[in-house]
């Protein structure tokens, strides 16, 4: 398939930590695994630090420094784009692997904005990502609309193990 080293699909997600939080992931998939990435309060707390640094530095005024502050968030997960498993791992100890030969069954359905409610508002639902191993199920929340890229990738990685609803 690719180089094992670099991920082949880097995808956001959040993961529900109760009736309103929620925790920011990342979903790495390489070719034989998948890191998933938690993205802490303090982990995120130090990025800012880090960047409001940087910002102050450059002598950026506080329109130029939101509108990069918003872009490095939005563009967070495309920095796993060239890091190894190895790398993400050490990251945070949070960060765990889960070995694609040990997946029993991994579920992507995709966001939807066409459901309204009899009164005609917009009851659009968020998409879910669902990884079955043993007894263990790994379930996420993510922004994706139907797209048959992402579904060839997922179905390239997983093959018969991925049911798309």
């Amino acid at each position: 398939m690719g180089n094992n080293n670099v991920p082949t699909l880097v995808l956001s997600a959040q993961k529900k930590e109760g009736l309103f939080k929620t925790l920011t992931a990342f979903v790495i998939i390489y070719e034989n695994k998948t890191i998933i990435s938690y993205l802490t309060p303090e982990r995120q707390k130090a990025e800012n630090k880090i960047i409001e640094e940087r910002l102050k530095q450059e002598k950026k005024g506080f329109l130029k420094s939101s509108n990069e502050m918003m872009r490095f968030w939005a563009h967070y997960h495309e920095r796993f784009l060239t890091k190894s498993a190895e790398e993400v791992l050490a990251e945070d100890q949070k960060n765990f692997e889960i070995l694609h030969m040990n997946v029993d069954k991994v579920s992507f359905s995709s966001k939807r904005d066409d459901v309204f409610t009899e009164d005609g508002s917009n009851a659009g639902t968020l998409g879910k990502l669902k990884i079955v191993v043993g007894d263990i199920k790994y379930e996420f929340i993510h922004q994706y609309e139907k797209n048959q890229k992402l579904i060839y990738d997922l179905t390239e990685i997983f093959g018969e193990k991925l049911k798309v609803k």
